[in-house]
């Protein structure tokens, strides 16, 4: 692994662990995701390591960048139907994520525990999925389900089975639409022990044409939300299961640089 230091002296301990389990730890989850409550302020990681490939899921450059849980909720239903087709007691699970950039692209790393691998989306059958969504301007006042009129807001949605995620905008409710200009990519991995797990990386340059485009090179605060889809239990459009408010991403905090 070589030479590794950290500015953010908050993260040492965290990043001994990372060095002395380099070469026998085998999960990248060896520290305990930080339980973060939506709104809470986190700083953006800034990784500037000539190994590192954050596009992969599996890359060990994640070891060093601190993991987060925030507990999920249904999305409100947008119509009654939705309640007849789904049990709005069932219970739903945390997600956990990470966040960070490098000189060129901004990365957003989630993972959530999923007891089957759905790739296949048809007339009966739906695809595990996942989306980043980001509040485009008025920040915590951009409304986190789909945003609103005059409160537009830039998703990123993966679907399991599909090379390609798509980028999208919405501006409440029955608004989305995809978007002609697009550098979002993602890259996933399903671990079946345990229980079954997905391990889902989204990246996009930090800076991109077009309107609609989260600021991702802003020195303001980043707002953004998550939401996962667990295909064997019918979960697709408004069914699934969301953070209850925005992640409050800092570029200005003090910023953790990782050196290999």
């Amino acid at each position: 692994m070589g030479h590794t230091r950290l500015r953010n002296t908050a993260k040492g301990w965290a990043l001994l662990l990372v060095i002395a389990c380099s070469s026998g730890c085998r999960s990248p989850t060896a520290v305990p995701p930080t339980p973060l409550t939506p709104g809470q302020p986190i700083p953006l990681t800034t990784v500037t390591a000539a190994d590192a490939k954050l596009a992969d899921p599996k890359d060990p450059g994640w070891h060093e960048i601190t993991e987060y849980v925030a507990e999920t909720e249904w999305a409100p239903p947008v119509h009654p139907s939705v309640n007849l087709r789904f049990n709005a007691a069932a219970p739903t699970e945390p997600v956990n994520f990470r966040i960070a950039r490098d000189e060129e692209r901004f990365y957003v790393r989630v993972r959530w525990s999923d007891g089957s691998n759905n790739q296949v989306n048809a007339f009966d059958r739906f695809a595990d999925a996942a989306a980043v969504q980001f509040a485009l301007n008025g920040g915590s006042a951009t409304p986190y389900t789909m945003g609103g009129p005059g409160a537009p807001v830039n998703i990123w949605y993966w679907r399991a089975g599909e090379d390609t995620p798509q980028n999208l905008a919405a501006g409440g409710y029955g608004s989305t639409t995809r978007l002609k200009t697009a550098d979002v990519f993602a890259e996933a991995a399903y671990d079946d022990t345990n229980g079954g797990e997905w391990t889902l990386v989204f990246s996009r340059t930090l800076s991109a044409d077009g309107e609609y485009q989260a600021n991702l090179l802003a020195t303001d605060d980043i707002h953004l939300t998550l939401a996962v889809w667990q295909g064997a239990d019918g979960q697709r459009d408004g069914r699934k299961r969301t953070m209850v408010g925005w992640i409050v991403v800092r570029p200005d905090a003090a910023l953790a640089f990782a050196q290999r």
